[in-house]
């Protein structure tokens, strides 16, 4: 299983129960189910959640273009409605680098259709998740549509480090993971060689333009030295305080 999928399934457990993409996208889950389905050959969903409102609710996470994508959903709803005898609502959320190429249906005739929904992530905008007062909104965002890459993980990452230390773990592991479906290497590696920085007991400060710039306050023994990676570095200083 993909590091991103697990990172996902648990990011979006947590905000699908009232944060700002959960608006976005029309459902609150109000509990999760078991994902086995008896007899589907597609294998096991990613999430399958009750909503507020009693209907069932599937996400299906995907990063690359599968050209059987209706299939697939087809047979997880016909094992939905054997276990629940009932139709859940269903999304495809698609995460992937490369435009999304996939059918939401399988091909009609006169007696039988079947359409699902398929969401690019990146129709959803980013402003609102970065200005969202929840953690899993803020890390989210990274996927979104941006308008600009290194100033939204800045304010991202100020707000990690104001969360308390275990949701901070998480946020920044969840972060990593995630910016790793995106096209964030070249600013890495330009931020590896370029980045300087000199600290104080009270502040540290990066005068590289690619770094995010968001280093611990207080309690740094550091003394110089170079981030390694454009907000991997940040998110190490922040892990350890």
């Amino acid at each position: 299983m993909h590091d991103y999928d697990v990172a996902l399934k648990s990011l979006l457990q947590r905000q699908l129960r009232g944060g700002v993409f959960a608006d976005w996208l029309g459902f609150t889950v109000a509990e999760w189910l078991r994902t086995e389905t008896p007899r589907v050959s597609a294998g096991r969903a990613d999430l399958l959640g009750r909503t507020t409102e009693g209907g069932l609710l599937h996400i299906e996470l995907q990063s690359t273009n599968d050209p059987d994508m209706a299939l697939r959903m087809a047979e997880y709803q016909l094992g939905f409605y054997r276990q629940y005898r009932k139709y859940a609502k269903q999304i495809v959320l698609y995460v992937g680098a490369r435009p999304l190429r996939m059918e939401p249906a399988m091909p009609e005739d006169a007696d039988s259709s079947f359409r699902c929904r398929i969401i690019d992530i990146r129709e959803v905008p980013a402003e609102p998740l970065v200005a969202s007062e929840r953690l899993e909104d803020n890390v989210l965002s990274i996927l979104a549509r941006l308008s600009g890459a290194r100033e939204t993980v800045r304010r991202v990452l100020r707000r990690i480090a104001g969360a308390p230390p275990e949701q901070r773990r998480l946020a920044l592991s969840e972060l990593t993971i995630l910016a790793g479906l995106r096209e964030f290497g070249e600013l890495s590696k330009r931020s590896e060689k370029q980045c300087q920085f000199s600290t104080t007991s009270w502040t540290t400060t990066c005068w590289d333009p690619y770094c995010v710039g968001v280093w611990p306050k207080e309690g740094s023994r550091a003394s110089g030295g170079s981030c390694s990676a454009w907000f991997a570095g940040a998110s190490g200083n922040l892990l350890h305080r």
